[in-house]
């Protein structure tokens, strides 16, 4: 018996590792919930820099978000190594692939920064903060916030790999 689009579709749909990430950047939002709430009100010296500090939390998170991406095209393309092709579908993703690469030490195409207004040579930098912010649009929970535009994605994915008739 052969499974039909519908089939594949709606089995595609069933997202096992969406729950981990949830649970990963949860507790990055609760550090970042701490770092706000518990260390900065006793900064009497105004020594901690909250850029810095999100910094390597977002870090942290972006590399998180490129994991679950990279194991969604592995998921539906058969280990591909040609990952860019999927990650162009959404300048979002571009963004925190990009982010990732920055946070690892790797090449990447800049131009998805200056896309995003972002300048990687103006100090201090911290690349991985305003792009974060700007996908998050600054709000309470910043991390919690892109997983939306992650499932989003999935499912161009979906559609992708299993057009509609």
């Amino acid at each position: 018996m052969d499974c039909t689009i519908d089939d594949l579709r709606t089995n595609a749909f069933l997202d096992w590792e969406i729950p981990r990430l949830k649970c990963i950047i949860s507790g990055l939002d609760e550090a970042i919930k701490h770092l706000k709430e518990k260390e900065l009100p006793f900064d009497w010296y105004g020594e901690v820099n909250i850029e810095q500090e999100l910094e390597s939390i977002y870090g942290l998170a972006v590399l998180a978000f490129e994991s679950y991406l990279v194991n969604v095209v592995n998921y539906f393309f058969d280990n591909t190594r040609n990952f860019k092709q999927y990650f162009q579908i959404e300048p979002a993703i571009e963004l925190i692939i990009a982010l990732a690469s920055i946070k690892v030490g790797r090449n990447f195409d800049k131009k998805i920064l200056s896309t995003f207004n972002l300048n990687v040579n103006q100090y201090p930098m911290y690349p991985i903060y305003k792009g974060i912010s700007l996908l998050s649009k600054g709000l309470d929970r910043p991390l919690e916030k892109i997983i939306p535009i992650l499932e989003q994605w999935r499912l161009d994915i979906i559609d992708l790999k299993y057009p509609l008739p």
